[in-house]
């Protein structure tokens, strides 16, 4: 209930398969986000980590051991023709999890013949939070029993 979830959802249309969309939703306890981006936006998905600087670096490989946090970006073109980076993903805590979903998300981009691409993600936080919860009940109860 308290963890953050990311997904990601893309269909493309059954008739043109240059048309469709992807819609990106992360959601909290607090606060939920989202996305609907046109297929024809989006130009691939990258792997990218945060070192300690704070400064997120795109990577092919997790090697690197200064790395804090790693997510899944869509790469977009801008108006002007720059570029735009979208986070799909920010608290996978798995460098193996934002791989495998960016390489599922550059299969389906290329792919024109896969019609939809459905991926979430929920870190399993629920069950330390269900621990801290249990041994404060357990203190609270063993404390106004004396």
């Amino acid at each position: 209930m308290f963890s953050p979830k990311n997904s990601i959802y893309c269909q493309r249309d059954k008739f043109n398969a240059n048309e469709g969309y992807c819609t990106i939703e992360n959601s909290s306890f607090l606060r939920s986000e989202m996305r609907e981006i046109p297929l024809e936006n989006i130009q691939e998905a990258q792997f990218r980590v945060e070192q300690k600087n704070n400064q997120w670096k795109i990577k092919n490989n997790s090697e690197d051991t200064e790395e804090i946090k790693s997510q899944v970006v869509l790469v977009m073109n801008d108006t002007d023709n720059s570029k735009r980076y979208l986070p799909v993903n920010s608290d996978f805590n798995s460098h193996y999890k934002s791989q495998a979903l960016q390489k599922k998300i550059n299969r389906f981009l290329k792919n024109s013949h896969q019609e939809k691409l459905e991926a979430t993600s929920k870190d399993n936080n629920q069950w330390i939070i269900a621990g801290f919860m249990s041994i404060f009940a357990a203190a609270y109860a063993m404390s106004n029993k004396k």
